[in-house]
């Protein structure tokens, strides 16, 4: 038997752009297989849930992965009702709680029924199993941490893989104060400008541009100039700095552009 979120996709013909990656069975015992990214679970039948949205969607945030897409997509297509049904008969249940925080803050839309007055605080995702924002915004209606990394308009959902561990470990300080003992750093920094160089050589040829030796010189001295060193990179002001200095005093036209231009 087909459970959690993949059997509510199923029942409600949810299409999705980006597929659920987990699907969970009810069977015998317990046993998880996992093959190019896609997970199987399945689980004795003490864990099967109420036929229903809340039972379906409770395991869901329980045994499998968030996805805001499909959140997104199911809402829309049950309506507000079988939420407002779940969280008037468990209104201080954790799952029936994020349920209901998950779809106002998706569809902006208010559920008809009574703000949480009891009950801890808990997390809109688990920080165990993903990357999330570092200041909590707490949602006193539901009583729930809004821990999520991003605004409804976009919210990336990054998963606490062990790559992603490994390279939240990595000390780029240490290894670099490494590399500085081991070589010194004049050597460092005439390797860096000749990367630089030959990097904006190799992007000036894709762009036929390589003859432009002046222009190249200065990308790579503008790079080396301001990397860093800009407390706004992306104002107006920065671009402006950085446009000037690649392609010098003499340019025609420096600025953000104001009309269409065709690239060949």
């Amino acid at each position: 038997m087909l459970v959690g979120f993949k059997a509510l996709s199923e029942r409600y013909a949810i299409e999705l752009a980006q597929l659920l990656r987990v699907e969970s069975f009810i069977g015998t015992v317990r046993s998880r297989h996992e093959s190019q990214g896609q997970i199987e679970n399945r689980y004795p039948p003490s864990y099967r849930p109420e036929d229903e949205v809340a039972g379906h969607f409770a395991f869901g945030l329980k045994y499998e992965e968030i996805h805001l897409e499909f959140f997104a997509r199911l809402f829309a297509a049950i309506g507000p009702e079988p939420l407002e049904n779940w969280c008037r008969r468990e209104p201080y249940g954790q799952y029936a709680r994020r349920a209901g925080f998950f779809y106002e803050w998706l569809t902006g839309e208010t559920l008809a029924v009574p703000d949480v007055t009891n009950g801890g605080y808990v997390d809109a995702i688990s920080p165990k199993a993903y990357l999330t924002r570092t200041s909590l915004k707490r949602s006193k209606r539901w009583r729930i941490n809004d821990n999520l990394p991003g605004s409804v308009d976009f919210c990336p959902i990054v998963r606490r893989t062990a790559t992603i561990e490994q390279a939240l470990a990595f000390d780029l300080k240490s290894a670099l104060a490494e590399l500085d003992n081991a070589f010194g750093a004049d050597i460092l920094l005439r390797t860096a400008s000749w990367l630089t160089f030959n990097e904006s050589r190799a992007s000036f040829l894709i762009e036929k541009e390589a003859s432009q030796a002046d222009r190249i010189q200065r990308f790579a001295h503008v790079i080396a100039q301001y990397c860093g060193q800009l407390d706004d990179p992306l104002s107006d002001a920065s671009l402006h700095t950085l446009q000037k200095g690649i392609l010098g005093h003499d340019a025609l036209g420096l600025g953000l552009r104001r009309s269409p231009v065709f690239v060949g």
